[in-house]
């Protein structure tokens, strides 16, 4: 009986939690006695803060999750994070901040979980090498301040962060390339990259359960990296962009839900990337001091007009100081001609038409009309009364023929193809 006991208390040796709390390391010292006084610890309850005078995390070598937050800051003298190499989970954030030689994650190649993850402040850092195996955030994305840093290259598996992201002040930071499989978010800010060009690596986002904001911006050219965003529950807004010229990318947005703000771009010329955008939703416009955007007659802007929604148009170029202004020309926005295709555009069809179709349009439905509809079938759809995309579909359909086959939609012509 006394062997059997003693062999049920030595297998329990092999997975101890401890530190339960919030507990600080500002010394190698002090986290060496830590691996002395939990020589089995394999689980830290707690929060964890490591700074100051810590120049090695060999330590930690058995720490296999952190329940709280894991805080590496102020540690000047560590080069790298070798030693958290068997760490797999942490509960909270993982947050690197001011640390003047840490690179990467490289040493975090088993880290599959984290809650949220903060970068801030840390003039060595490079890349987010190491945390390949992170799919998701629970949290937020905090990027800020990293003057090395030129993309996201290491977040290649990130496909949706719950709470915010935030790319800002990152002055070498070119482009987002590394947030390649990123779908959602709860909302979206990059702002004061200095040297962002594009936003390529967004290419797969399309949703924003808050807002989105591009701004600040020096050498942004174009948002042709959003171009999969359908979706932006709150406000999006565009501000003070030096180099940008056009929002043609974003021709999949289909909502915006409460403020849409275009200020102060210096070089915008077209805005026609919004035409797609249900104005319904929207609780205002604001498109102030964009000295070159001198067309302003798309169908969201005409629709916000007509429909007296809550607006500011000031300050832009010729044809686009006013809404007056606007709303004199909303009629001559046309799709041009097609010989090979049939058009619904943004005016009222009247009488009967015929669609070569494959589909049964639904009444009421909405149409959106910067893209046009190729049909690919032999069955007919005889429109019997006319309908009128500008707000709504509202005709009924005969089917002359039953056979159904695939439909094939192609956006307009924009700069980003």
């Amino acid at each position: 009986m006394s062997f059997i006991i003693l062999f049920i208390g030595i297998s329990n040796v092999g997975a101890q939690s401890c530190l339960q709390g919030n507990h600080f390391f500002r010394s190698q010292g002090e986290l060496n006695q830590f691996k002395a006084d939990n020589p089995n610890c394999t689980r830290i309850e707690g929060n964890v803060v490591i700074e100051s005078f810590v120049t090695n995390l060999s330590p930690f070598s058995n720490i296999k999750s952190v329940g709280g937050n894991l805080q590496i800051r102020n540690c000047n003298e560590l080069v790298e994070l070798k030693g958290l190499e068997n760490l797999e989970a942490i509960g909270g954030e993982l947050f690197l901040f001011k640390n003047e030689k840490i690179e990467n994650f490289k040493a975090l190649k088993s880290l599959r979980k984290i809650g949220g993850l903060k970068v801030d402040i840390n003039p060595s850092f490079r890349n987010f090498e190491g945390l390949e195996k992170i799919t998701s955030l629970t949290g937020k994305l905090f990027i800020n301040e990293n003057r090395r840093l030129q993309n996201c290259i290491g977040l290649d598996n990130l496909q949706i962060v719950e709470g915010s992201v935030n790319i800002r002040y990152n002055n070498n930071m070119i482009n987002l390339i590394g947030l390649d499989n990123l779908k959602e978010v709860g909302s979206l800010e990059v702002s004061h990259n200095d040297a962002m060009e594009n936003l390529d690596g967004l290419n797969q986002l399309k949703t924003s359960n808050g807002s989105v904001s591009i701004n600040y911006n020096n050498k942004l050219s174009n948002a042709c990296g959003l171009n999969s965003l359908e979706l932006v529950s709150v406000t999006f807004s565009i501000i003070e962009n030096k180099r940008l010229k056009n929002v043609d990318g974003l021709f999949n947005l289909k909502k915006i839900g409460k403020f849409l703000r275009l200020e102060s771009n210096e070089q915008l010329n077209s805005i026609k990337g919004f035409k797609n955008v249900n104005h319904f939703p929207l609780w205002k416009l604001i498109i102030i001091d964009n000295p070159a955007l001198t067309i302003c007659n798309n169908t969201m802007v005409c629709n916000v007009i007509e429909d007296r929604i809550n607006h500011e148009i000031v300050n832009n170029g010729p044809n686009c100081n006013s809404a007056d202004e606007i709303y004199k020309d909303c009629n001559t926005e046309v799709i041009p001609p097609d010989p090979e295709v049939q058009y619904i555009n943004n005016r009222t069809i009247t009488g009967t038409k015929t669609f070569n179709s494959n589909f049964e349009i639904e009444s009421n439905s909405f149409i959106f009309f910067s893209s046009k509809v190729v049909f690919k079938a032999v069955n007919a759809i005889t429109l019997t009364n006319g309908f009128d995309v500008k707000k709504s579909a509202n005709f009924s359909a005969e089917i002359v023929d039953e056979v159904i086959e695939e439909i094939v939609t192609e956006p307009i012509e924009n700069s980003c193809n």
